[in-house]
């Protein structure tokens, strides 16, 4: 075999061996492109967003997962808060029980407040308490609101009309009272009984301002200009005597006219922490006057 057939010959060898290497080439690459398009296809936008690769480590990641717009799940509503205790019941009426579960004592204290007379209230009190050509300025009342511990142990809102001067003295008391749990049965303006004391004492209403004299006289009470209080008067009454005969208001608070008993609830005397209270900030008792005995009332003139 010459040279030249020879140099052929690999040439020809040479030429074989690259086109088969190119082509294996080509169909390696076309075989990769097929699989990544194959595989693209199932991934969804959804997939291909949520899958990281962190470069370091090599480690996939998935993130928190999110609401599947797929199946119209919906991630639950944030409970809506309860409303305050105010706004629940700044509108309700004296002696309505309300419900204090799971509320907190800063919360309990925002329903002891004062406020000035509103035109309903004012209008309210017409010809009852307010009667007509009264002296007392309708500016110098105010309506103080507060929670009270009932006879049914269960708490009430309540309501007072006092002087201004006083509003502070009452709230403050009626808040001391309330977390003591003292018993109180009834809170509300005396408008509620037309402005006849009698009725308010019969139900143990307890009450304060009431343009009126005082019983049995023509004097003017200190009730008139709302710095007096009467505070569960029947079991706390007013005791007088009249031709050597002892005489008893209400009625039926007689049984209660004897303080050296005890009853199913709390009396006003001096171990009583209602006494304690009032005389503290200066308040005369009625259970400590002379001639008559009046264990409800307790007062401080201007």
């Amino acid at each position: 075999m010459n040279k030249k057939t020879i140099v052929k010959i690999i040439i020809t060898t040479w030429l074989i061996s690259g086109l088969a290497i190119f082509a294996c080439r080509s169909d390696a690459q076309r075989s990769s492109a097929s699989t990544t398009a194959s595989t693209d296809d199932t991934l969804t936008p959804s997939n291909t967003a949520v899958l990281t690769i962190t470069a370091a480590t090599g480690t996939t990641v998935s993130p928190a997962p999110t609401t599947s717009t797929a199946t119209g799940t919906a991630a639950s509503p944030s409970p809506t808060p309860e409303p305050s205790l105010y706004k629940q019941h700044k509108n309700s009426p004296a002696t309505t029980i309300i419900d204090i579960t799971g509320r907190k004592k800063r919360e309990l204290k925002t329903m002891f407040y004062i406020r000035k007379i509103d035109d309903d209230t004012f209008e309210s009190m017409q010809g009852k308490s307010y009667p007509k050509n009264c002296p007392i300025k309708r500016d110098d009342l105010r309506r103080v609101r507060i929670l009270y511990y009932g006879y049914d142990h269960e708490t009430h809102i309540g309501e007072l009309i006092v002087n201004k001067k006083r509003a502070v003295d009452f709230r403050d008391i009626f808040r001391i009272l309330y977390c003591k749990k003292y018993e109180i049965e009834k809170v509300q303006p005396i408008d509620a009984y037309d402005g006849n004391d009698t009725r308010s004492m019969k139900a143990n209403n307890t009450s304060c301002f009431n343009y009126r004299v005082v019983e049995g006289t023509t004097s003017i009470s200190k009730h008139a200009y709302g710095v007096a209080i009467d505070i569960n008067p029947r079991i706390n009454p007013y005791v007088y005597w009249e031709n050597g005969k002892k005489k008893v208001s209400p009625k039926n608070g007689r049984m209660y006219a004897d303080r050296s008993k005890t009853y199913d609830h709390p009396i006003i005397t001096h171990d009583d922490i209602c006494y304690k209270l009032f005389h503290k900030r200066g308040y005369f008792w009625g259970g400590d006057w002379i001639t008559i005995k009046d264990y409800q009332h307790f007062q401080k003139p201007l």
